[in-house]
């Protein structure tokens, strides 16, 4: 399903417009001509409504006001749905007949009755459980008999659950519901087709008390089953008892699986089906939680105020309907209207028409928006007042520190308030709680208390606050109004962190202070920021200050990262936009090779050059790279494969490669081959295979080398190597060099590998038919 359906359900406030005075999105109202200025009455407003399927879960503040403001706990209330048991001797009679028959299974049924109908839940289930041991199915009336083992299970139970406060969670209570609600099946479900005129009557308020018990054990599977029968059993009778409750029932499941649009079908069919103004105001409410939870405001106002509307005649008061309603006209910036709302929240509770329990988080939340309230309208006393009450009789609750942070930025002169000292300790103390107080609620904690340093305390301490806050808030609008207490302090405060090696906080700093402390920009601050844009990989926002830097005379350290500026800089141009920065990139490649520059292999080298060659600069700056790799190898043989191979292969994919690169290739390749055999066997072969390919020796010549490497095992992956050199060799015409690898491989080779038999086919003089046929 969509979270967006246009989904309008046929219910439409006729004289919506006559009673609320506008056109709304979740209540619309038809075009009627004017009619007499009356209110509607609730039967009026539950027949004519429809509601909105907007269910896409909104953000859940709004900027309401240019106070910072976030959401406090709130619990939407869980509908409670009570047993009905009757109590009434005449009801209970006629509810428990007596069993007309001959037999023990009939004398079972009737004793067991008159001792239900005395109370004595037990004995009665005991009695009528030894009967259905006895006698089975062989009798007529074995499925009334499970419908009165039911109700001994269902009385004794409810009994024990108003004796002990009313609590679900009792194991042994929890049993007997259990109990009784098999014996509900077995009667209701299983053998509901066996025809029994006494349980016809009474099925609806079976059917309605094992789906409460079921509710309050959250098996909402069970509850489905036991509503739909419920309502299939009504249908098929033509009967209407409990068709509320099973719709709200179904409802209620529907939510807690957060199929709203569902769960508003089934309000809607039961608004319609039973004109039942006394529930109606909650089923209205209702439909407003589920736009509360959701975040759409707007529509849960509104359907807030329908239900308020209906309630006005039976006035069954709802707290929480009232808290819920009042935060979401908080978040529309109706902050007088919201704050009735809270205010009539807390005074309800104590009324004997409150219908439920206003729990400490809704209370805690109905206080404070009171406090929010008046602070949004800018009225500082009583905001302050209201944020004190609020501290004093919430304490412990997570909501009190949230008004001693909204007191203490009231007394700073942030706010006109005088107690500084006393303040700024008190929300040092607050703003470090990160277990209890929401990131929002330790922004305003810092925002206050550095903005008391910026008025009051123009020294150095101040300028740590306010880099510690601009580094955790850097979206905060409080920077602004620090610019010029930080320039009058120091503006090199950013000293400290190049000093430090922090070239994050360094440009972090510079970046968010820029215009306030930096109109102009000294050389020597610009070839700091270019070293720390260079240092944390951002070259690209160097180039601004590139030109302080390289006239800066810069050390071989710096001329390294001045080359990794260079060629970061240039990928990041169009293409013809690079040519000047590898110009330039160049020059410092010639410069090393001419000045013999190379580094000691340190990672802030080794990740400089890394770098360089990650970029199309890459075979500008190749030529020193390869030498340098040279000389590392030189101290770790490793550094010939992780460097020198990798950089030969990188030059080979050119066209040509430099004649000094392939000298110092050579003097590398002979140098160290023996012990990369050893230590680094596929990275020797690969070094052989580039050798062969690309020295600058005669194949004549490089044969010699390799007959003189005795030490070269000749096996699978070096008979390749060393036939294609012959063949090679045999292309230019030097077929006495070529003979000689021919005969090593088949001296030394395996006599399997397909390079022997190749090799004694070129020694065998003979032509073969094939090559007879191709001369043809």
């Amino acid at each position: 399903m969509k979270a967006r359906l246009t989904y309008l359900f046929i219910l439409t406030l006729l004289g919506t417009s006559l009673a609320f005075g506008k056109t709304t999105k979740a209540l619309r109202t038809k075009s009627t001509p004017p009619l007499p200025a009356r209110k509607p009455t609730a039967d009026e407003i539950v027949r004519n409504f429809t509601f909105v399927g907007d269910f896409d879960t909104k953000e859940e503040t709004r900027n309401n006001s240019k106070e910072i403001f976030w959401r406090y706990p709130s619990t939407v209330p869980k509908v409670s749905f009570d047993i009905k048991l009757e109590h009434n001797p005449e009801k209970l009679k006629e509810f428990y007949p007596v069993t007309v028959g001959e037999g023990r299974a009939i004398e079972h049924l009737n004793t067991g009755r008159m001792l239900f109908l005395e109370g004595k839940y037990e004995e009665a289930r005991q009695t009528w459980l030894s009967g259905r041991a006895r006698f089975g199915k062989t009798y007529p009336y074995h499925r009334r008999n499970d419908y009165f083992i039911a109700s001994a299970f269902l009385y004794k139970s409810y009994d024990y659950w108003l004796a002990h406060g009313k609590k679900y969670s009792l194991p042994e209570l929890r049993q007997d519901f259990i109990n009784g609600n098999a014996f509900i099946s077995a009667a209701f479900d299983k053998k509901k087709d066996l025809p029994d005129a006494a349980l016809d009557k009474v099925a609806p308020s079976v059917y309605y008390n094992q789906a409460v018990v079921l509710y309050n054990y959250e098996r909402y599977a069970g509850v489905v089953g036991a509503a739909t029968l419920g309502l299939d059993f009504l249908r098929k009778t033509g009967r209407s008892e409990y068709r509320r409750d099973f719709h709200r029932m179904l409802a209620e499941t529907y939510i807690r699986n957060s199929d709203y649009l569902e769960a508003v079908r089934e309000i809607d069919m039961t608004l319609r089906q039973d004109q039942d103004i006394p529930t109606s105001a909650a089923l209205f409410a209702r439909v407003g939680d589920i736009y509360y939870a959701l975040n759409n405001f707007e529509l849960a106002e509104e359907v807030y105020e329908a239900a308020n509307r209906i309630d006005a005649e039976k006035r069954q008061i709802s707290p929480n309907q009232y808290a819920l309603r009042g935060e979401s006209l908080f978040w529309m910036g109706r902050f007088e209207e919201a704050r009735k709302n809270f205010q009539y929240a807390l005074q309800s509770m104590s009324s004997p028409r409150a219908g439920e329990v206003l729990d400490d988080n809704m209370q805690a939340l109905a206080s404070l928006r009171i406090a929010d309230t008046y602070l949004a309208e800018h009225n500082m006393e009583k905001a302050k007042l209201a944020y004190f009450t609020h501290s004093q009789e919430f304490r412990g609750h997570v909501t009190e520190n949230f008004a001693k942070i909204r007191l203490a930025c009231l007394e700073l002169p942030y706010y006109d308030g005088n107690n500084i000292a006393h303040t700024r300790a008190l929300l040092a103390e607050l703003k470090d709680q990160l277990d209890r107080i929401p990131s929002v609620a330790q922004e305003m904690a810092w925002t206050c208390e550095t903005a008391s340093y910026g008025q009051h305390d123009r020294n150095p301490e101040m300028v740590e606050r306010i880099r510690r806050f601009a580094a955790l808030y850097p979206e905060s609008g409080l920077l602004k109004t620090l610019v010029e207490p930080v320039r009058d302090v120091q503006s090199t405060a950013i000293d400290a962190y190049f000093n430090a090696g922090d070239a994050y906080g360094a440009v972090l700093f510079f970046e968010k202070t820029r215009k306030a402390l930096y109109p102009k920009i000294s050389d020597d601050l610009a070839r700091k920021l270019f070293a720390s844009y260079v240092n944390i990989h951002q070259s690209e926002k160097a180039e601004p200050f590139i030109k302080a830097y390289e006239g800066s005379n810069p050390s071989l350290d710096g001329k390294l990262r001045l080359a990794v500026a260079y060629a970061e800089i240039a990928a990041s141009k169009p293409m013809k936009e690079r040519a000047e920065w590898f110009k330039r990139l160049k020059a410092i490649n010639d410069a090393f090779l001419k000045e013999g520059s190379f580094f000691d292999r340190q990672p802030e080298v080794t990740l400089s050059i890394d770098r360089i060659m990650a970029t199309p600069g890459r075979d500008v700056f190749l030529p020193w790279v390869f030498k340098q790799a040279l000389r590392w190898s030189e101290d770790d043989i490793s550094v010939g494969c992780d460097r020198v191979y990798p950089l030969l292969q990188t030059l080979s994919e050119n066209k040509s490669i430099p004649a000094d690169i392939l000298d110092a290739a050579d003097v590398f390749i002979d140098k160290h081959l023996k012990n990369l055999l050893r230590f680094e066997t596929q990275c020797a072969y690969s070094l052989m295979d580039f050798e062969s390919t690309h020295s600058k020796l005669t194949k004549a010549d490089l044969i010699d080398k390799y007959l003189k490497r005795d030490y070269i095992q000749m096996d699978k992956a070096t008979a390749p190597i060393y036939f294609n050199l012959a063949e090679q060799a045999l292309k230019e015409g030097e077929i006495g060099p070529a003979r000689k690898i021919w005969t090593l491989i088949v001296a030394k080779a395996d006599p399997k590998l397909p390079e022997v038999r190749f090799a004694k086919a070129r020694l065998d003089t003979r032509q073969t038919e094939l090559e007879n046929l191709w001369k043809k």
